[in-house]
């Protein structure tokens, strides 16, 4: 059952970095990297619309996609699981290629391969900087959630096959996976 529980864990977080991934590589409309509408409402009271880059969006999805990354490297290093630990190095490996770029907009890699935000950085990133980061289905977003899904959909396999073991016996068989 414990296997299971860190299995379902893995998945989750997986679950949530391809989600955020996605949303930084949406092209279009829906793009962070395209002008919004923005309202804001000064102190007076007074309401002011503007279109331009809603760079509190992009930070705080940025600050959600690093939080999310870091998660599931962090559950996957929990399960003892080659093939998760496997698609997690796939994880990582990509990132490494992409490392000057993401120091440029603020993001650091460390030694264990974690992620950080410089949130100032971040904000004085111009936005087409960002957007070739980012969005797209070739960019690093777009090519993580893609690894952040593998990894996902594998542990969800491997936590319903370990939940449904049964042994010789007929009694349930949590062996590692």
């Amino acid at each position: 059952a414990e296997t299971t529980t860190k299995l379902k864990a893995v998945s989750e977080d997986a679950t949530a970095l391809k989600d955020t991934a996605m949303k930084l590589a949406q092209k279009g409309e829906k793009s962070l990297f395209e002008k919004q509408t923005i309202s804001e409402t000064d102190e007076n009271g007074v309401t002011t619309t503007r279109k331009d880059y809603d760079y509190n969006a992009i930070v705080k999805t940025v600050k959600s996609f690093v939080e999310n990354y870091n998660d599931t490297l962090d559950t996957v290093s929990k399960v003892d699981s080659p093939a998760l630990q496997q698609k997690a190095g796939w994880l990582t490996a990509n990132t490494k290629l992409y490392v000057d770029d993401l120091k440029e907009v603020g993001i650091t890699v460390d030694e264990n391969n974690r992620l950080s935000v410089n949130e100032e950085t971040l904000r004085a990133t111009d936005i087409d900087t960002l957007s070739e980061l980012f969005e797209g289905a070739n960019s690093f977003a777009g090519k993580t959630a893609v690894k952040a899904n593998q990894i996902g959909n594998y542990a969800q396999y491997q936590a319903t096959r370990a939940a449904s073991a049964y042994n010789n016996n007929g009694g349930a068989y949590n062996s590692q996976v």
